[in-house]
């Protein structure tokens, strides 16, 4: 190219399309190749994420809104989530894939690119000659905060079927086509912020979107005498490329609780008479910026250098120690486990009861759910019983409470609204406890070890029908849950044993949780397990024990080794206070 197509008058320059290497190593030596040859101002490197309307948007979103710039810090937002969905898998292309996987495919440059614009400061120049290098300034200052992802901080997933593409060799492939990942930015703007990246193949829908959540309304939950929904600014990518800003409003009629519904800017609507017009493509806007000379929508070579330094690390260590992604079905929304990750991660609150509206003659959005829609039961409301719901409402959880003393249930539903928390609702009645749960119910019982627990589930079961779920969260002889589930298990009602750990404390603010019993049941509540276990590491301590009487059994070695423990340590003491007559 240098010898036969560079002109001698005016200007040359020089497309350079991704994959920009596959780690930092393989970068640099592309980058020494091109820069014997070209000069940086005569190389673009394409990335056409950068094309995209919505993504070139963000820096006129930003700096020429007053009132975006100025809730766009860590005072007011609570997350920030970049995701990237494919509804198709790698199919005829898979051997290509296999040797890159999703985070280089898409991560390390699309989605971090979108992150970049997200969080930089203002640039001097936003258009004009000046432009490129100032807004490419400010992205690699971004970058430069962020240090690199560990593997503690992502979540690897793998669709069905993957490997059985002809075109990949290796059958027993570990490369992800699915992750889920959180990134920190430390500046004074953003520190503390989370910023999860989400990107799947052969997931149940084709979109792109960025999603800012905000802090909670201050005290809006006590002035409405409800939970009221987070705001989020959304700006769709694609398809359909729309800006929009979840609102609350005053349910319609003669309610008044507050509503959801969308001030939105859609791109296809708004600005075009008919379809036959529509906002150029990426690459025939980049390529017209390259015939311009206009850099700012390009890839520099620092910019790419310190992005592979963020990646690699974690991509070595994934091959390396050849990590297992976790499996998930096609048309899926990806592993089971991940939107527990992301929520815990995150601290994001989805608001269940909100539907976009596409423009069709349907309610935007649905009023809150006054009874059949707690997500989880939990019966037996002693400390434990009281400390255990309380945790999962403050995750945003639908709870219902039930004990036989109708005291005791006003007792927590009290104590939950002097904490903030309006997601918790409860019943002294069996009957109706059950009818408020959604289905497949889930209900916890903790209460007294023995005849107390088999009374709770004759009194509960009574009103539940075959795909429910009890779990035992008590300290209990593992054969007792072995014979509660093969009970029920007559009737279809699935039972599981489950240790939990670290007290009333724990409970209230994390437990380590060892669930036992059938491999469905646990399936059906393990993101909400997930959501309030205690993490370490950044991982939850919860994981699927084994069969039924696993997670009892385990309990109880624990238990055995705690104190075991505590009398070694009340021993240890008493000898150096009545043979080495020490005191305190």
């Amino acid at each position: 190219i240098k010898k036969t197509s560079m002109a001698t008058r005016g200007w040359s320059r020089v497309i350079v399309e991704k994959p920009f290497g596959r780690d930092l190593a393989s970068c640099e030596e592309l980058l020494g190749l091109l820069s014997e040859q070209f000069d940086e101002s005569q190389m673009f490197r394409i990335d056409h994420y950068l094309g995209k309307e919505m993504v070139s948007n963000l820096i006129v979103l930003r700096f020429g809104n007053l009132w975006f710039e100025r809730l766009w810090n860590r005072n007011d937002v609570q997350c920030v989530m970049i995701t990237f969905k494919e509804s198709f898998g790698c199919d005829g292309r898979g051997g290509y894939f296999d040797q890159f996987g999703i985070i280089r495919d898409v991560v390390q440059n699309h989605l971090l690119q979108v992150l970049t614009l997200l969080a930089m400061e203002p640039p001097i120049k936003a258009d004009g000659p000046e432009a490129g290098e100032k807004i490419r300034d400010a992205k690699v200052a971004v970058l430069k905060s962020i240090p690199p992802i560990t593997l503690d901080e992502c979540l690897l997933g793998q669709y069905e079927g993957y490997a059985d593409d002809p075109t990949i060799e290796n059958k027993d492939t570990n490369t992800p086509t699915f992750v889920c990942m959180r990134a920190f930015v430390h500046t004074p703007r953003w520190a503390g912020v989370p910023f999860i990246f989400k990107a799947g193949k052969a997931l149940n829908e084709r979109r792109a979107e960025v999603r800012i959540q905000f802090r909670d309304a201050p005290a809006a939950d006590f002035m409405f005498d409800t939970r009221c929904p987070r705001n989020e600014l959304v700006l769709r990518i694609q398809p359909s490329e729309s800006i929009y800003i979840k609102t609350n409003v005053k349910s319609p009629g003669f309610q008044s609780d507050p509503i959801q519904g969308e001030l939105e800017v859609n791109y296809d609507k708004r600005f075009y008479e008919s379809a036959s017009e529509s906002n150029p493509d990426a690459y025939t806007r980049l390529i017209l910026d390259v015939l311009r000379g206009r850099s700012a929508a390009f890839v520099r070579d620092d910019e790419l250098k310190r992005a592979w330094e963020i990646f690699t690390p974690l991509l070595h260590q994934i091959e390396r120690d050849n990590v297992r992604p976790h499996i998930y079905k096609r048309g899926s929304r990806g592993p089971t486990a991940a939107d527990a990750f992301i929520n815990a991660r995150s601290g994001y609150i989805r608001n269940s009861d909100y539907t976009y509206y596409d423009h069709k003659p349907s309610r935007k959005s649905k009023p809150k759910k006054k009874a059949g829609v707690s997500e989880i039961g939990v019966w037996g409301m002693a400390v434990m019983g009281q400390n255990f719901a309380l945790n999962m409402a403050s995750k945003g959880l639908m709870v219902c409470v039930g004990n036989r003393s109708p005291s005791k249930v006003q007792r927590v539903i009290h104590r939950a609204k002097k904490e903030g928390i309006h997601t918790l609702t409860g019943s002294s009645d069996a009957a109706d406890f059950i009818k408020r749960l959604s289905k497949p119910r889930k209900v916890v019982i903790l209460v007294m070890a023995g005849k107390p627990v088999d009374e709770t589930i004759a009194k509960l079961s009574e009103h539940m029908e075959a795909g429910d779920v009890i779990i035992g969260g008590g300290n209990e002889w593992y054969t007792n849950s072995i014979r509660r589930s093969m009970s029920l298990a007559s009737r279809g009602i699935l039972f599981m044993g489950m240790g939990m750990s670290g007290g009333e404390e724990g409970a209230r603010n994390g437990p380590s949780l060892m669930p036992g019993g059938p491999k469905e049941a646990y399936d059906l509540v393990s993101d909400i397990l997930i959501s309030c276990a205690a993490e370490v590491n950044g991982s939850p301590c919860v994981s699927y024990i084994g069969p039924i009487g696993s997670g009892n059994y385990v309990k109880m070695v624990h238990n055995g080794i705690e104190y075991g423990d505590m009398q070694l340590i009340a021993e240890i003491y008493d000898i150096m206070k009545h043979v080495l007559c020490m005191s305190n």
